[in-house]
């Protein structure tokens, strides 16, 4: 089962869901089913996720802003670095020159609000 990190990753899977639940229409397969199935677990695991990421800025084409807290057991700005490049951190695709429309990280800023660890998090578009 693929995680999904993003409105855009759920869209896209509502989409892969569609495209199986007709294939399995015409020809229904073991194979198809199971991918039906992890496809609708991804989804409820994103849509009964706690919220803790709420989108501040959306530039359209051009990226968003994301607020993050990090979980509870984040106590340092250490951790927090750590946390942040583990779970939401995306590297820049390669290349100077050409466009590949993948979004990575622009910036992001660490801090602390009522007692716990946030992240500011910019999400560039490579165009």
């Amino acid at each position: 089962m693929q995680e999904i990190r993003s409105a855009r990753e759920l869209r896209i899977n509502y989409e892969h869901l569609k495209m199986y639940e007709a294939f399995y229409q015409e020809r229904p397969t073991e194979h198809i089913a199971d991918a039906v199935k992890n496809i609708k677990k991804a989804i409820r695991k994103y849509r009964d996720r706690p919220e803790t990421t709420v989108l501040v800025k959306d530039f359209g084409i051009d990226g968003e802003i994301w607020l993050h807290e990090l979980p509870e057991n984040v106590h340092d700005k250490q951790t927090a670095l750590e946390v942040f490049k583990k779970n939401y951190y995306l590297e820049a695709p390669g290349g100077l020159y050409d466009c590949t429309g993948k979004a990575f990280t622009g910036w992001y800023k660490i801090f602390q609000r009522r007692g716990r660890w946030m992240v500011y998090h910019r999400i560039c578009v490579d165009v």
